[in-house]
């Protein structure tokens, strides 16, 4: 084999072996990118919707200790404004459990899990609505003949 040959043969490997690491980058390259937007796609919304709901379903449970503790109290002000706090927590909290539900990659027993807790829970949440609804309505009648309270 002479020279000639050989630089040759060279070249060719060289010229393989840099087709063959061009061929892996890009396919590390696009396998990346498809993660990337799985992640910052789906991925993302079904974690931060799950995250959120969380959040906000524990934001009720504290507007509604709130209000309950200062219903006790006697400060209605607070206490309409943790109603407040409550109803704009639900609304947050129904956005992000759409948000998680519609992200499409949770299996579909876990979102009948999810579905059947969630109904549970908005009932729960309804009673309580109905509860607190009932005591304002009390405290109204009895406000009159209180003169700590100021319901305006």
């Amino acid at each position: 084999m002479n020279l000639n040959k050989k630089v040759s043969l060279l070249v060719g490997c060289l010229v393989a072996s840099s087709l063959i690491g061009g061929g892996v980058s890009f396919f590390g390259f696009y396998k990346l990118d498809v993660e990337l937007q799985f992640i910052t796609g789906p991925g993302w919304n079904a974690s931060d919707g799950a995250m959120e709901s969380t959040i906000e379903i524990q934001s009720q449970i504290r507007a509604i200790q709130n209000y309950m503790t200062h219903y006790a109290e006697l400060n209605p002000d607070y206490a309409r404004e943790q109603l407040t706090v409550q109803k704009e927590s639900h609304e947050n909290m129904l956005e992000a459990y759409k948000r998680m539900l519609d992200s499409g990659i949770i299996a579909e027993e876990d979102v009948q899990g999810l579905s059947h807790a969630f109904e549970q829970f908005e009932r729960t949440n309804s009673k309580c609505s109905q509860v607190i609804k009932i005591m304002l309505k009390k405290v109204r009648t009895i406000a009159p003949y209180l003169p700590i309270f100021s319901l305006s």
